[in-house]
């Protein structure tokens, strides 16, 4: 056969291999425009979109970050609560700031053993045990911030398996875990590069995970694009859609919330908020803002969403997006440049927005219009959220001072308690039920509320 007849029929086999690739990827360039940004590459493969049948989060189930709403709001067990009583504790090997996940009778928290190994462990709901450890990786990259460490994210669970990610040398990975401790799955998802470590927590929606690997890129390069949004298939750890962001050094994690037209996915990024489809990846909508590396996730709730971030600006917004369903449509329904927190996420009750300021000042501002009605200073630093669970309103500080508040049109204190005074509290509290989760650097600890 003569070359030029083998190179025709090269090309025939090529052009017939090109609708399984279309069936494969379906790569679609963003049509629209925002000033100052390349337009962004968008991935999606519509095949793996066949749903996956598990059961829903249960009424104690706390299945990944902020809890089933995204909010750190947990779902009504007792209608109020005087006071918390030690129900157990339990030291875990090496450290770790991520916070405690529960599922079923079970609660996850990952942890790091120096010089390099990263771990999940799985813990007995009622008495501390612990059922089952589990390796990651034992080349974690530790990053240079003394704040953060490889355990940082916290793990979400789909009530069959774990998922975790960690950085290996300049790789993000994410992992699937079984519930019982065997990995089904582990998917180098992209690059990532950031001397300030990985802190990001996976979200699910769907049949897919959802993970956010926001960085500079090699030698911090601010022109490299490297930042992106992907989604796994949860049972295969097939890529279901990429999306490219613009996005640099931000350590927020998705939040996604119920909308009248379906759901949409909220996420502060540098120098702008995005909201995505969670089940394409497409972008719906940005906003332009002044954060410089936000930290902070969104609290969202009546189609609105709250962010903060402390560098710079001290700048607290709310943002309309009842009524948008194309980019550029969410409006500012009000913004404040003070009573912004840094790591602590805002919290939303009922018409009153809290915010939490690292060194301990308590904000309450009207969800409304964001006219600031209260600031309570309660002393110490604070790195973890503020949740709501019993009527009141819990918080941790780094030094292990466990604080019941109530707000409203005032703040009331309910109690006070001393967890440890020996360890670093960075962690979230996490809600099962009437107990309590609380995770220092090296300890688990479970209290029970008291209905009173």
């Amino acid at each position: 056969m003569s070359h030029s007849r083998k190179r025709h029929l090269s090309i025939i086999g090529l052009f017939a291999l090109l609708p399984a690739v279309a069936a494969t990827w379906v790569v679609a360039k963003n049509t629209w425009t925002v000033p100052g940004r390349d337009v962004r590459e968008h991935q999606y493969a519509p095949e793996l979109d066949i749903t996956i049948e598990l059961p829903e989060p249960g009424q104690k189930d706390w299945p990944w970050w902020r809890g089933t709403s995204g909010n750190g709001t947990a779902p009504a067990q007792l209608e109020s609560c005087n006071r918390s009583v030690a129900e157990w504790d339990v030291d875990i090997p090496g450290m770790g700031q991520s916070s405690p996940i529960v599922r079923g009778d079970r609660v996850f928290v990952t942890t790091f053993d120096a010089p390099s190994t990263v771990s999940l462990i799985c813990l007995h709901r009622d008495n501390g045990r612990m059922i089952w450890r589990t390796d990651i990786a034992r080349n974690a990259n530790t990053g240079t911030n003394d704040s953060n460490s490889p355990a940082s994210p916290t793990p979400a669970c789909d009530g069959s398996r774990v998922f975790v990610p960690v950085i290996a040398g300049d790789r993000a990975i994410l992992s699937a875990v079984s519930i019982d401790g065997k990995t089904e799955w582990q998917k180098d998802v992209g690059c990532y590069q950031s001397v300030q470590g990985f802190a990001s927590s996976p979200a699910i929606c769907g049949n897919n995970v959802i993970l956010c690997c926001d960085s500079k890129g090699p030698g911090n390069n601010r022109h490299a694009r490297v930042s992106f949004l992907v989604a796994l298939n949860r049972e295969s750890g097939r890529v279901a859609w990429r999306t490219s962001r613009d996005s640099l050094s931000s350590f927020s994690t998705p939040i996604i919330a119920q909308t009248g037209t379906g759901k949409v996915m909220i996420l502060p990024g540098k120098r702008s908020i995005m909201a995505y489809d969670p089940i394409t990846g497409r972008e719906l909508w940005n906003k332009e803002w002044e954060a410089a590396r936000p930290i902070a996730s969104a609290a969202v709730a009546h189609g609105a969403a709250v962010v903060c971030t402390k560098k710079p600006g001290n700048v607290v917004m709310c943002l309309d997006f009842s009524q948008s369903d194309e980019i550029s449509r969410a409006s500012a329904r009000w913004k404040l440049n003070r009573c912004s927190g840094d790591i602590p996420s805002p919290l939303i009750h009922d018409e009153y927005v809290l915010t939490l300021d690292d060194a301990g000042i308590l904000n309450c501002l009207e969800f409304a219009t964001g006219d600031v009605l209260w600031r309570e200073r309660l002393g110490g630093q604070f790195a973890a959220s503020p949740i709501l669970a019993a009527g009141s309103i819990w918080l941790v500080s780094k030094s292990g001072r466990l604080l019941q508040l109530r707000s409203g049109n005032e703040c009331h204190l309910v109690q006070e308690q001393t967890i440890s005074t020996s360890e670093s509290f960075w962690a979230s509290p996490a809600v099962s039920g009437d107990l309590l989760i609380l995770r220092s650097t090296t300890r688990v600890y479970c209290r029970r509320m008291i209905a009173g």
